[in-house]
């Protein structure tokens, strides 16, 4: 009755600041807890080694971090440290409570995010800069804060490019790779360039519709800071972050560009628009000159067509995953010619998220795709698509496993099994069990799309290893490893050619993604494709004629058909030297770990007084608090009106510490009636409440994750007793009394 939208918005904040606000954790998880000087990191026990290694870096990106901003922190930033998903993200937040969330997950095999030389480097100064970024306010907002809980961010308020670039700055600047250095940004960008579709201003400010959609703002925004750091020096964006965090008015954004930049962004971009123009233009000439050589797409629409595969014995039919914008991520077969025209196209399979590279079985296909385990986690399993019915099993159950590829005359699959910081190299039957591990991954190292030879006996997977992303061949039956690849290059995506002559795969060694061909019995690479925007995840046809792949364009990528002629091949270019030496991480003191216990952390963040703004004609009181893991969260409201002779009491309390998340709220309260009608006056009475809801969140474990909410509710009213009841005259109508009264309703949905 009293909680009103400005409760409920409060509320929201907290709860949207803190993190997970319905995540159900997982019990058997034993948290601990490590202090430094400038943080405090919680992480499950067996991420021990990690924890430590998290504490260096950390300390790190600090020293590095707060000249770079101009600001250092008052009071320690929380870092949390967890494995919930196969999908690699992090998050920082200073609302309430300075909080880093650092996902442990590498990466996937291809995106703006796969090139590193360190990922948990990267990702740790990629949050801890938006943390500087978002403290960094002037003196009144500081104030407030102080008083009343972290509650005015100005920086917050900046449009989304200015936020993230100023973290991809960071992540570039003290690394040797970052996405200001990332072959795929530049494609993206050049794309658009050449095709006269770059975004203004205002088009990246706003909400991004164009692919790569909610990439843009990071894309744009970090390639024209970059550019305006290096003409201006990189000292103008902490001028430029205190003059934002200082002022009181919100969006005042050229105003405070002017003080750092001498110029508006308005007239810093189309310079910068101009700059990349011109340097597409000298990029690309260079490979202009060489010849193009390029496919036909054979899709349409952009947005995302990738991982091509011809089927081992039909050189007419191929299938691939993506997806055209209007319906999601789905498995897809073509058919086409011998000159690569479509003659058929059929959508087998939908709902895919986190998709890698599928494999042909016996009528059948193998993929991997993200799914809910034990209602807390999202991994990668692998599945089944039988062709004849159309009909898909889960093979695993939580595997983490993906990239499955099926052997024809093993019977058998390889794949690769993760765990939070490393992966494995594994066999598995039909029925998902590993068989054996073919290789065991180091602590930080990963594996990429294995694929076997014709015969069964060798597989050819992508691998990161210190700080490098090559092509390694491994032979099954002698146990021998033999490097393809050895540069700073990103090396993606191998394959056999059908007749086992050739490794293909994807590789920027110019900048460019294009395919190259290695041959096995010389040790001569040659290449491919010659394109200006990127090539990648080549599949050959059975007959060796056609070359698949997915190509990228200004609308995102399309699957292309290209004939495949050795003579055709070109010699490939030296790698150009386009990284830096590596950021040298020097090794930290070991810290102690003790027990994590919520409870220091419970006492409120933010409190509010108002009069009359909450609740009519009345003062109120509102208070808040939750833990680092979110695990107990709690929310009071007190109001009281003289006027009205109000009282209440408002408390609430959220546990999300098991796979059911609970929520317990409790009201009381009186106020004065004036409905009862005796000896025909009407009498003024206090009316006493108390009402109870009990909520709890019951997962349904599906690859589109779906809940179901169950509610308990409960309320009680006080009537008048019997003695304080007036009495009435025996010529007034017989008065109806208020009586106590209680109700139960249980409600799902």
């Amino acid at each position: 009755m009293f909680r009103n939208i400005i409760a409920i918005s409060i509320a929201f904040v907290i709860f949207s600041a803190s993190g997970n606000k319905a995540h159900a954790d997982d019990p058997s998880i034993h948290w601990k807890k490590l202090t430094t000087k400038n943080f405090t990191i919680t992480f499950p026990s067996e991420y021990r080694n990690t924890a430590q290694r998290v504490a260096s870096m950390a300390e790190e990106a600090h020293r590095l971090l707060v000249p770079l901003m101009g600001h250092k922190t008052a009071s320690p930033t929380h870092i949390v440290i967890s494995s919930y998903t196969d999908q690699a993200n992090g998050s920082a937040t200073v609302y309430f409570r300075k909080t880093i969330r650092l996902f442990l997950t590498f990466p996937s095999d291809i995106s703006e995010l796969s090139d590193f030389d360190d990922w948990l480097w990267i990702l740790i100064v990629h949050e801890y800069t938006h943390i500087l970024h978002m403290d960094t306010m002037g003196q009144l907002p500081r104030l407030i804060n102080k008083i009343f809980g972290q509650l005015w961010v100005p920086n917050s308020l900046l449009p989304t490019w200015v936020v993230e670039s100023m973290a991809v700055y960071s992540e570039t600047k003290f690394s040797s790779v970052g996405r200001n250095r990332s072959s795929i940004y530049s494609m993206y960008l050049r794309a658009s360039v050449l095709d006269n579709q770059l975004l203004s201003l205002a088009q990246i400010t706003s909400a991004p519709i164009p692919y790569p959609h909610g990439t843009i703002p990071y894309l744009y925004g970090s390639r024209f800071l970059w550019y305006l750091a290096r003409k201006y020096s990189d000292s103008t964006l902490k001028h430029f972050s205190a003059s934002y965090g200082s002022t009181l008015i919100p969006f005042g954004v050229n105003k405070s560009a002017r003080k750092a930049f001498g110029r508006t962004f308005v007239e810093l971009y189309k310079e910068f628009s101009a700059f990349l123009h011109k340097q597409v233009a000298t990029f690309v000439a260079p490979v202009r000159d060489r010849g193009i050589r390029r496919g036909q797409a054979i899709t349409r629409g952009g947005e995302f067509k990738f991982y091509p595969v011809f089927h081992p014995t039909d050189p007419t039919t191929l299938v691939y995953i993506g997806h055209d914008g209007h319906s999601p991520n789905a498995l897809h077969l073509v058919k086409i010619t011998g000159a690569g025209q479509v003659i058929h196209h059929e959508r087998l399979h939908g709902r895919m998220i986190g998709p890698g590279r599928p494999s042909w079985g016996n009528n059948s296909l193998w993929f991997h795709n993200l799914e809910m385990h034990k209602a807390t986690y999202s991994f990668n399993d692998v599945y089944q698509l039988r062709l004849g019915t159309k009909s898909f099993r889960r093979v695993t159950r939580g595997g983490r496993i993906s990239s499955p590829d099926f052997s024809f005359r093993k019977k058998v699959l390889v794949a690769v099994k993760s765990s939070a910081t490393s992966s494995d190299l594994v066999q598995l039957n039909t029925r998902g069990k590993v068989d054996k591990v073919i290789l065991r991954g180091a602590q930080y190292e990963q594996f990429y799309t294995p694929s076997l030879s014709p015969g069964g006996d060798e597989v050819v997977f992508s691998r990161y290893k210190s700080g490098k992303r090559d092509i390694c061949l491994y032979n099954l039956k002698t146990n021998t490893l033999t490097s393809i690849t050895n540069d700073r290059a990103m090396d993606t995506g191998p394959v056999f050619s059908p007749d086992g002559a050739y490794i293909l795969f994807s590789s920027d060694r110019t900048e460019i993604f294009n395919i190259y061909a290695y041959h096995l019995k010389t040790g001569a690479l040659f290449q491919v494709t010659n394109v200006l925007n990127g090539a990648f995840a080549p599949s050959l046809s059975a007959d060796g004629r056609l070359l698949a792949y997915a190509g990228y364009t200004s609308k995102g990528y399309e699957i292309f058909i290209l004939p495949f002629s050795p003579r055709a091949f070109l010699n490939p270019l030296e790698p150009l030297p386009v990284r830096e030496a590596a950021h040298f991480m020097p090794r930290g003191p070991t810290y102690k770990i003790s027990d994590y216990s919520p409870l220091p952390y419970l006492s409120p963040v933010a409190w509010f007084a108002d009069w009359g703004y909450t609740v009519s004609n009345a003062a109120s009181l509102t208070m808040m608090g939750f833990d680092p893991l979110n695990h107990h969260s709690w929310y009071m409201t007190a109001n009281y009106s003289p006027q009205e002779e109000l009282g209440e009491l408002y408390l609430s309390y959220g546990n999300n510490q098991t796979p059911i998340p609970v929520e317990v709220s409790l009201t009381t309260g009186q106020y004065n009636k004036n409905n009862m009608n005796v000896n025909e006056a009407w009498h003024q009475y206090p009316w006493n409440y108390f009402k109870g809801e009990v909520a709890a969140t019951f997962p349904f474990v599906s690859q589109m994750r779906q809940t179901l909410a169950g509610y308990l509710y409960g309320s009680a009213y006080r009537g008048i007793p019997r003695e304080e009841r007036p009495v009435p005259r025996p010529d007034s109508p017989l008065p109806v009394w208020p009586e106590g009264s209680w109700r139960a309703s249980v409600k799902a949905g």
